[in-house]
């Protein structure tokens, strides 16, 4: 049973989900997202924030001498606020090592990663939990089978105001491979495809990567809700994945033009490496961030933090996800998974 199933068995009364946004939900299901679960407990991703802040660049001056003092010796630091445009443009620019795999390669991201669970039965219960994943993921996603994900969960965390249950220690420290498969038999649409096949056919240009970006929101969602959407896809298309230099460009530079994206200063990812973020305040009552290293630029993680209480139902400056991409590379095959991917309840 997955989310999807858990959610249509406690809500019968809902519309069913069409064979291409069920496809794609269950494409974002198993990339991290959320993750399996057991029993009536369903594991989603928390929307993210941080306070509005702002990321600084240190300059430097020349010595200052003043009457009745000595001199100053060395150089006094100047404070210059760099704007998301500044951050993103540099980001574009970053040097990382370029990748190209074949089609019937696989595209592997070592990761960690922190999401919010939330319960579905009787007694509400919710928590933080952490993962260590490796994910390969076929260049080409055209088959059934996509690629296998090796996940082990770590120490969980206390969601805030929220005790840890019992439950959220199971499996902790017991690595698990999966495999990646379609079992609904469903089509993710191209537009909501992520795998390197498709990315690398994407717009190089950044109004035809921002066209893009727009065009992954909901019919109906306009305004804020079309831009949290945008900036939603960019975030998808740079998690567990890999986009080439041209499109890489292009994707930061259409970020840049998402309406409420800002910077924020000190935003460290799940492994704990500090960077600025580039994100904006979500209707959920959260910042959502992409963190870039601060010398670098290099993309480092995401993260998700509260900034209205009310809203999202934590303290502000909770931090309810977060990510970390750790390491990513070419291989010519996945381990292999005993058992059927796709398996008849019985």
């Amino acid at each position: 049973m997955n989310e999807i199933d858990l959610y249509r068995d406690e809500r019968p009364e809902a519309a069913p989900y069409d064979p291409g946004t069920r496809a794609a939900a269950r494409s974002r299901l198993a990339s991290g997202r959320a993750r399996r679960v057991r029993g009536p407990y369903l594991m989603v991703a928390a929307a993210g924030a941080l306070a509005l802040a702002a990321a600084f660049v240190v300059t430097r001056s020349a010595p200052v001498e003043q009457a009745g003092q000595l001199a100053q010796v060395g150089q006094a630091p100047q404070v210059r606020l760099m704007s998301a445009s500044e951050v993103l443009d540099r980001a574009a620019g970053a040097v990382v090592e370029e990748l190209d795999p074949r089609d019937d390669q696989y595209v592997v991201v070592k990761s960690q990663t922190m999401y919010g669970s939330y319960s579905m039965g009787e007694k509400e219960e919710r928590w933080l939990y952490r993962t260590d994943r490796t994910i390969w993921l076929r260049a080409e996603q055209t088959g059934d089978e996509y690629g296998v994900l090796r996940m082990e969960l770590l120490e969980p965390r206390e969601f805030p105001g929220w005790p840890i249950p019992k439950q959220a220690y199971e499996g902790v420290g017991k690595p698990e491979l999966v495999a990646l498969a379609n079992c609904d038999g469903g089509t993710v649409p191209e537009h909501l495809r992520s795998d390197y096949a498709a990315i690398k056919r994407l717009p190089v240009d950044a109004e035809g990567m921002r066209a893009h970006l727009y065009s992954a929101h909901e019919p109906n969602e306009k305004g804020v809700q079309a831009d949290q959407s945008a900036f939603t896809r960019a975030s998808d298309l740079l998690r567990e994945t890999y986009v080439p230099a041209a499109q890489r460009k292009a994707l930061y530079q259409a970020v840049a033009t998402i309406p409420g994206v800002s910077v924020a200063e000190g935003a460290r990812d799940a492994a704990g490496r500090e960077g600025i973020g580039v994100g904006l305040v979500t209707q959920a009552g959260t910042r959502d961030d992409l963190i870039f290293d601060r010398d670098s630029f290099a993309l480092l993680g995401e993260r998700s933090e509260v900034v209205d209480a009310a809203v999202a139902g934590a303290p502000a400056g909770s931090l309810l996800a977060s990510t970390a991409q750790l390491e990513v590379s070419v291989a010519d095959e996945a381990p292999e998974v005993a058992g059927e991917p796709c398996r008849t309840k019985g």
